[in-house]
């Protein structure tokens, strides 16, 4: 299955931030979307991203008053993308090697979308029923044999 497809199911929505935001700003989007990232961009242009793991961190790190400081401050900068073409089985591979959840797509350069650990689980559980209900039938035969 290639990214396209699940975008196309999923939606290719994807929330984002301005780098002077703050990240309380960052944390509100996500908890009204029930989301765990968003982009940070500027324009059309990526900068980074913001996750509910770079928010952990900081509050495990004892930073008083992290939620004031921009997003520009706390962003991962360093971001693995998708591409619509990608199969599943790489995503999850480079979700896995990366140890990241949400991967941003980008199409010609620009934000397409993103894709969730969750979402490529459930995508790859829905392609595995599929299978597993052909194999089924396959091995039982044609009904009456």
């Amino acid at each position: 299955m290639k990214i396209s497809q699940i975008l196309e199911s999923k939606g290719r929505v994807v929330r984002c931030i301005g780098p002077d935001e703050t990240v309380l700003a960052a944390i509100q989007l996500m908890s009204q979307h029930k989301i765990g990232a968003v982009m940070v961009t500027e324009g059309d242009r990526v900068l980074g991203i913001v996750t509910e793991r770079d928010c952990l961190h900081a509050t495990a790190a004892d930073e008083r008053g992290f939620a004031s400081r921009r997003a520009r401050e706390l962003m991962t900068t360093d971001i693995v993308y998708a591409e619509p073409t990608d199969d599943l089985a790489y995503v999850i591979d480079a979700m896995s090697r990366h140890r990241c959840r949400h991967l941003p797509v980008l199409e010609g350069g620009r934000l397409a979308g993103m894709i969730s650990m969750r979402d490529a689980i459930r995508e790859l559980l829905q392609e595995t029923a599929t299978e597993l209900k052909f194999l089924r039938a396959y091995l039982e035969g044609p009904s009456g044999a």
